[in-house]
């Protein structure tokens, strides 16, 4: 099993990713998302983790990779 302690947490990955220019996207607990990289990603772990201050696991659980424009549709919705 690979060593996370070297992996960004889930929260400092956000802003990394937002200093970037890229928008990320919280409308569901656990839920995030990214519009125009097309990654979703998700906190939500079926066992015991590390938590963050925040009560969400430290790290992300798992990423989708979607199509080119995959989540765009929800930049709609928050404009």
């Amino acid at each position: 099993m690979a060593s996370t302690s070297s992996a960004p947490r889930a929260l400092q990955l956000i802003r990394q990713i937002e200093d970037m220019g890229f928008t990320f996207l919280h409308d569901e607990p656990s839920y995030w998302v990214v519009p125009r990289l097309s990654l979703g990603f998700t906190r939500t772990a079926g066992h015991e983790v590390p938590l963050d201050t925040d009560g969400e696991p430290l790290y992300f659980q798992a990423v989708l990779t979607g199509p080119t424009d995959y989540y765009d549709y929800k930049l709609d919705r928050t404009s």
